[in-house]
Order: C-alpha cells, then sequence, then structure tokens
C-alpha cells in the first residue's frame, strides 16, 4: 500500500545491507555463541527494528521480494559481510548513512555502486538459491582426543588465530587430528574464560571459541579480516585418478570445496563438508552436478566430470566480479591471460584482456623479465561508474586538476570559451614542482617526464582506466628570447 519517495536504487542498497547485516548476525552466530536463544533481535540498536502492522509501501514489497536472497560480500571472504548503518541524521556510524542513500541515488549511482560508496570497492553482490533453516555450527557431539575430521580443524584454525591475541594458549597445527597440543590449547581457553578445564570441547566450549574468534577477527565489524573458504583450491588440473566413494585425500577436498561452494548459488546442488573422504554424501553432490551438467550421473568424478565441476566454479567466481587464479605466474609470452595485481591493503584483482581493443597478445610490461613487478605511488580514488545501470555507458568525470583520460578545466590552454578551441591537454609547470614533503623543488630543467596511471578501476566492457599519452609538447621552447 501508499507510495514511497525514496529513488529505488537507494531502496535496493538499503534492502540489501540489511539482509546482510542479518546474515551475519546468523553467520557469526553472535547470539547463540554468547548463550542466548535467539539468533535476531529487533532492536534498532543491535539490528533492524521490526514493527508489527507496520505499513508497507508497495515499492517495498516489490523490492524485498526481489532481493531477499541477494546480500553482501566482501571478494575473497566467505562471510556475509556487516553492514553497519544508521540514518545519519539523528545517529551517526562509520558505516553507510541511509539518508546519503538518497543523494547518492539522485547522483547517478546504483544499489552497488552506493554500498562500495560507503563499504569499499571490495564489496560484490551475491545472490543464492540455497535457502535452509538456520543450522548450528557445533559438531552435535563433544569434541576430544583423539577426535577427527573438519570439525576439529575447524576448532583448530579458531583456536590457532585466538592465539596471536593471547599468545600463552599456544597455536595448535590445524592437521583434523585432536592430539595433545589441541587438547593443552583448549584446557588454557576454558581456564581463562572461567569454563570446566577438562580439554573436552562440548557445546558451550565451542560456543565460546566461536565468541572469542568472531570477536579477534572483528567478523561482525566494518573492520572484518574477512573469513576464507574450508577447503583446498588447485589451479583445476586434472590429478589422473578417477575419485569414487571410498577415495580420500587432498583431490576429493578439492572436489568438496568445489560442490560446497556451487551449492549456495544452487538449490538444486548439494553442500558436502570438506573432509577429504569420499562417502556417500559426496556421492549424491557428485550426481546431482552430474545430472545439471547433463553428465553421466555415476557419482564418479572422472576427468570429465573434474574439467566440468571446475570450469562450473570459475565461472561462478567471474559472476561474482572475481576471476579465479590460473594457477601460474603471469609473465611475458602468456597470451591471453589477465594480468593478476595486489596491493599493499590486502585486495586484489585482475586487468582484464579484451583483444577487441588491444591485439598483442599479453598485456604484462614486455620489458619486465620477472615474474612480478611493483608499482610505487599515489593512488588515487576512482570516480567512474556505470551511469546505465546496465553495464553499456561508463563515466569517468575529470578530477578537479584534471587526471587519466580526462582533463580539469584548468588544463585549457586558452581563455576562449568555445569548446573546440586550443588545446585541451594534461599540463604542468616544473616551477611547481615539489620535494616529497611538500617544498618547492627549485627545478631549472628536467631530463625526463614518467607518465604513470594512479587509478586502479575498471569499466565493464572498456576495461581497466588507463591513461593514454597522444604526444609530449615544451611550452618553453616556443618563447622567443
Amino acid at each position: 500500500m501508499g507510495a514511497l519517495s525514496w529513488p529505488e536504487e537507494a531502496l535496493r542498497a538499503n534492502i540489501i545491507a540489511q539482509v546482510s547485516l542479518a546474515l551475519n548476525r546468523i553467520w557469526t552466530e553472535w547470539y547463540p555463541s554468547r548463550g542466548y536463544s535467539f539468533n535476531i533481535t529487533g532492536s534498532p540498536g543491535y539490528d533492524q527494528a521490526y514493527v508489527n502492522g507496520r505499513t508497507v509501501f508497495a515499492v517495498m514489497e516489490r523490492l524485498t521480494a526481489e532481493l531477499f536472497n541477494t546480500f553482501v560480500q566482501r571478494s575473497g571472504d566467505a562471510e556475509p559481510y556487516f553492514t553497519e548503518y544508521c540514518d545519519g541524521k539523528t545517529v551517526t556510524c562509520p558505516g553507510m548513512k541511509q539518508w546519503g542513500t538518497v543523494d547518492r541515488a539522485r547522483e547517478g549511482m546504483n544499489a552497488l555502486q552506493i554500498l562500495r560508496y560507503y563499504y569499499g570497492n571490495r564489496v560484490q553482490l551475491v545472490t543464492t538459491d540455497n535457502i535452509a533453516a538456520i543450522p548450528s555450527s557445533y559438531p552435535g557431539s563433544p569434541l576430544r582426543r583423539g577426535s577427527t575430521g573438519t570439525n576439529v580443524r575447524i576448532l583448530q584454525k579458531q583456536l590457532s588465530r585466538i592465539a596471536r591475541d593471547y599468545p600463552s594458549f599456544g597455536k595448535p597445527a590445524v592437521t583434523g587430528t585432536f592430539d595433545e597440543a589441541t587438547e593443552n590449547s583448549v584446557k588454557k581457553f576454558q581456564k581463562q574464560f572461567s569454563l570446566t578445564a577438562d580439554g573436552v570441547v562440548g557445546r558451550p566450549t565451542w560456543n565460546k571459541v566461536s565468541f572469542i574468534y568472531v570477536s579477534v577477527k572483528d567478523l561482525a565489524e566494518l573492520t572484518s579480516e574477512g573469513e576464507t573458504a574450508e577447503g583446498t583450491q588447485s589451479a583445476g588440473g586434472w590429478p589422473g585418478t578417477v575419485l569414487r566413494r571410498g577415495s580420500t585425500g587432498s583431490s576429493v577436498e578439492q572436489v568438496q570445496f568445489w560442490l560446497s561452494d556451487l551449492a549456495q548459488f544452487d538449490s538444486s546442488l548439494v553442500r558436502v563438508t570438506v573432509d577429504g573422504s569420499y562417502g556417500a554424501a559426496t556421492e549424491r553432490a557428485v550426481r546431482a552436478f552430474q545430472q545439471k551438467q547433463s553428465l553421466t550421473a555415476d557419482g564418479v568424478v572422472g576427468q570429465r566430470t573434474w574439467n566440468t565441476l571446475y570450469a562450473a566454479w570459475v565461472d561462478a567466481q567471474s559472476d561474482l566480479g572475481g576471476t579465479a587464479w590460473p594457477g601460474t605466474a603471469l609473465r611475458r609470452g602468456a597470451a591471453g591471460m589477465e594480468v593478476q595485481w595486489t596491493d599493499n591493503k590486502g585486495a586484489s584483482g585482475s586487468v582484464d584482456y579484451l583483444s577487441q581493443f588491444h591485439t598483442q597478445d599479453y598485456y604484462y610490461p614486455a620489458w619486465v623479465e620477472a615474474d612480478s613487478y611493483t608499482l610505487r605511488g599515489t593512488c588515487l580514488k576512482a570516480n567512474n561508474y556505470d551511469q546505465s545501470g546496465n553495464g553499456s555507458y561508463w563515466v569517468n568525470p575529470a578530477y578537479d586538476w584534471g587526471y587519466a583520460d580526462n582533463f580539469s578545466p584548468i588544463d585549457r590552454l586558452t581563455d576562449d570559451p568555445n569548446s573546440g578551441a586550443g588545446v585541451n591537454a594534461n599540463h604542468f609547470r616544473i616551477s611547481d614542482a615539489v620535494t616529497f614533503d611538500g617544498k618547492p623543488a627549485g627545478l631549472k630543467y628536467i631530463d625526463f617526464v614518467k607518465v604513470q596511471t594512479g587509478i586502479q578501476a575498471k569499466s565493464g566492457w572498456l576495461g581497466e582506466i588507463s591513461t593514454e599519452v597522444f604526444g609530449v609538447f615544451d611550452y618553453n621552447m616556443t618563447k622567443k628570447k
């Protein structure tokens, strides 16, 4: 019923943020790990407020139905991102400002651009058909010395990370076997947090470990370290051995990881435990995948099933806005491959190969012999955006001072107001040069100019933002002496 004056893209951003925050509470077991019997509240101080009988606008009904299974996830992380938000008027916060989303939408941003404006460029939208009841991470029975399997690996992984903040606990090796070192670490943990120090991980200890792990990694905060998916990742190469029920080892783990990851987005697939043991559950999951891909549904992973499974997983990663690491270093001669990059902030990505614009075999610099090289300098905040909302028309507005594929008004080397008059180019005076600490450099001349793109951003089908150099002119040399 009723109408609402907010732009739809602002509403979309808010709905997705609310869904993501709720899912983060569920994923981190925020309340159960603290001893509560519920998973979420209706308190606006902690979660999204719920008012029974409140007016629901027709546009909200439509958008909520559309976006119910869409949430925010940071590239490389497994958990739904903690999308902290507030109204931005009566209450302030470091996350998304709800009234600010209205301004962003009216500036032409779509929902994803609004979310990235507040949460950073690593966030992406994930839509899943895997809708199910809320599970409990507790394995169902206590873990003790001699226990083995994935749940022991999870426990060891969490204790090992906790030990960075509590060194006296010790860091048990992540082996999947509950050994003496794990037992000692558990006992020290239990003693520290006033639990029965018997070295046995029952529900109270499991929940407390989960609570402390989430806390030290900030998984329910904007500053989250991020959680990576369980399981190993390979370059996708066929291991040379047919896998079937009874098989064990890292290749089985790899298949289980791919199946489990794909099942997040397709309810017809079966999510399995990544434990390296090919049991009945893994066999059922393989059959379901084979049926979906029109392969022989025998529950056996031969080379064709392996390759199809890996290709499906790579395709899913690409849909999320990322590209699977090909498993080998990209270097001179790596024809047609994306160039992978990482930065000193922990982010990563790729420069896509777009042969329709540049026909050379590869983009990696031909003069660099090493497998990698480092660029240093100031990285400018990208301001490009998809004006069309469907990826067809990208805009890269000029900075106030001009940079990379554009120029600013101060770079017009003429006072003629005619837009076609004079030279439109970036320019600078060597008299304006400064040292690293901002002091005048006092240069009389220069020997060379190094031009380097200071933006790391991509514009859909246009590819990455880069600097084209059409020519260099020394205007001092045109002066008459």
